[in-house]
């Protein structure tokens, strides 16, 4: 079950570096260094969190009509477009309130599909034998990637020569990249299992394994 295993765990991982709880965590610093007074980005981080609450909700109404791997690329590429042009925002030192709209979508598009989708899709995949054993370690890899990736934020931020560079741009081109990278792994690797029972989507990673071993006698 190594391919699984892998999937699982780079899901995992690719749900936090695409910057999410950056914005969660320090959500008021990233509208300061944009420009915004600190009553109004403080007003803006409770905004942030509503349209974060209101469209994960959505999303549980959509993710069995659209499918994950549809909802996750989408989410993921609305997702990396935002985030590439708030990077603008901030390189062009232009904070109106339009650079809002740019937070506030990423937002939406990730509360939409990679957010809650990730989960959905972890507990889907895992055979019954391996289930617990590999949920725990897809967990524990999402945490030390959150860890990472708010760790990580700080210093790129308040890097001198990045800031001189980039104007706090860097870190939000980084994670649209990182986006980006999330929609090519989820095109090329990640099944469907819209409509397919667990027994269904336990069945075909055996069918897999069996198709391997005959290429391989063939071979």
């Amino acid at each position: 079950m190594r391919r699984v295993l892998v999937l699982g765990v780079a899901l995992a991982v690719l749900q936090q570096v695409v910057g999410i709880n950056v914005f969660l965590y320090y959500a008021p610093k990233i509208f300061a260094s944009l420009g915004a007074a600190a009553r109004v980005a403080l007003l803006q981080m409770v905004i942030v969190g509503a349209v974060n609450m209101a469209f994960t909700i959505l999303a549980v109404g959509v993710v069995d009509r659209m499918g994950r791997k549809p909802l996750m690329i989408v989410g993921a590429a609305g997702m990396g477009v935002a985030l590439a042009a708030l990077g603008l925002a901030a390189y062009w030192q232009l904070f109106q309130w339009w650079a809002l709209v740019f937070v506030l979508g990423y937002i939406a598009c990730f509360a939409m599909s990679v957010g809650p989708v990730v989960w959905v899709i972890l507990s889907e995949i895992f055979p019954t034998g391996i289930r617990g054993r590999a949920m725990a370690m897809a967990t524990v890899s999402l945490w030390v990637a959150n860890f990472v990736v708010t760790q990580t934020f700080p210093m790129m931020d308040e890097n001198p020569w990045l800031v001189a560079k980039f104007h706090h741009a860097f870190p939000f081109w980084i994670y649209s990249v990182l986006c980006g990278v999330s929609v090519l792994f989820v095109w090329w690797f990640v099944p469907e299992t819209k409509g397919k029972s667990l027994e269904e989507i336990e069945r075909s990673w055996g069918a897999g394994r069996q198709e391997t071993g005959v290429r391989s006698s063939v071979v």
